[in-house]
């Protein structure tokens, strides 16, 4: 098996094996316009090493957004320095809250539970019973319970904007939750465009080798007839 040709990057000048590096000609017309924009001696015949390739695809993403938002420029730069975009959201979100806000969401938290309500109903209960017991000569809260009317007026008062407080900041961890997801899916669709570039390459790669040992072979055939 002859050894591989070296060939140079039409961008860094770094010569390598044509393995490592990609033919233009394969390469799509956004990226490639782009590159003809600041080399103009580049020709479809030359090849480019793959971290330039990376470079410009990138590039000729950046140039396809009608408008780049942050969490996609947060995802292009992940690519560039190879960080992970994939984090854990809910451990993010606990960790920004402030005292009020985890306070107001244990508040929020109890008095949607079976706990709180079956609590209250037999608080309720004893208060009614204590009050209405006819051998108390002066009860607290005598019929109609006009003191219990009030407690519950004021819990309830405090109860909703609290409820509302949590709730407001379960749709802010919704938003922030849908945003990590599209940055997840942003990436993973532009892997996947780059890996499938690397693979066409690969197979034209592999295709070339597999003629050049056919024709090696051929030629010692010839060689060795009588």
């Amino acid at each position: 098996m002859s050894k591989s040709m070296k060939t140079t990057c039409c961008i860094c000048s770094l010569k390598l094996e044509e393995t490592y590096l990609f033919p233009l000609i394969l390469l799509k017309n956004e990226a490639y316009e782009l590159i003809k924009l600041e080399h103009q001696h580049v020709e479809k015949k030359d090849f480019i090493c793959f971290k330039d390739m990376d470079h410009y695809k990138l590039a000729s993403i950046k140039k396809m957004l009608p408008e780049i938002k942050p969490s996609e420029e947060l995802v292009i730069n992940s690519f560039k320095h190879q960080k992970i975009v994939a984090k854990n959201i809910n451990h993010t979100y606990h960790e920004k809250r402030t005292l009020g806000e985890r306070l107001a969401d244990q508040v929020a938290e109890f008095g949607g539970s079976w706990s709180f309500i079956i609590s209250f109903a037999l608080f309720i209960m004893v208060w009614i019973i204590i009050n209405s017991y006819k051998m108390l000569a002066n009860p607290l809260d005598p019929f109609p319970y006009i003191l219990l009317n009030l407690i519950l007026s004021c819990l309830a008062a405090l109860q909703a904007p609290i409820i509302m407080m949590s709730q407001n900041r379960q749709e802010a961890k919704d938003r922030l939750r849908a945003t990590h997801d599209y940055e997840v899916n942003l990436k993973a669709e532009l892997e996947i465009r780059m890996l499938s570039s690397k693979l066409d390459h690969y197979i034209q790669v592999s295709w070339e080798q597999l003629k050049r040992l056919e024709e090696e072979q051929l030629s010692l055939k010839e060689k060795n007839r009588p």
